[in-house]
C-alpha cells in the first residue's frame, strides 16, 4: 500500500443519499470516498437492509474499497464535487 494515502478506521452511512462515505487522506489533503449501497449490494449479492448489515459489508469489502480509492487518488479520478466515487468493485 503506498503510504501516501491513509484511511482512517471509520465509515459514515448517509441514509438520504445511499451511501456510505469514508475519508481518506493524502498529503495532508482530506479526501471524502464513497460508496453506494446498491454498489455493496450487486457485489455481495444481497440485499442490505440495516444500518448493521451495510457497516458489517463495508468492513468486508474495506480493503477492496480503499485500494480502489486509493488508485482513483493518484490517478486524480475526482468526482465534481471533488470526492473518490466507488461505482464497482473488481
Amino acid at each position: 500500500m503506498n503510504q501516501s494515502v491513509l484511511f482512517p478506521d471509520q465509515c459514515d452511512w448517509q441514509e438520504a443519499l445511499g451511501i456510505i462515505t469514508f475519508p481518506a487522506q493524502c498529503q495532508g489533503a482530506l479526501i471524502e470516498c464513497f460508496v453506494a449501497k446498491s454498489t455493496l449490494e450487486h457485489h455481495l449479492n444481497t440485499s442490505l437492509d440495516t444500518q448493521a448489515e451495510l457497516n458489517e459489508a463495508f468492513e468486508q469489502l474495506r480493503f477492496d474499497l480503499e485500494d480502489i480509492a486509493e488508485q482513483k487518488i493518484l490517478d486524480d479520478d475526482f468526482d465534481l464535487q471533488g470526492r473518490i466515487e466507488i461505482a464497482e468493485l473488481n
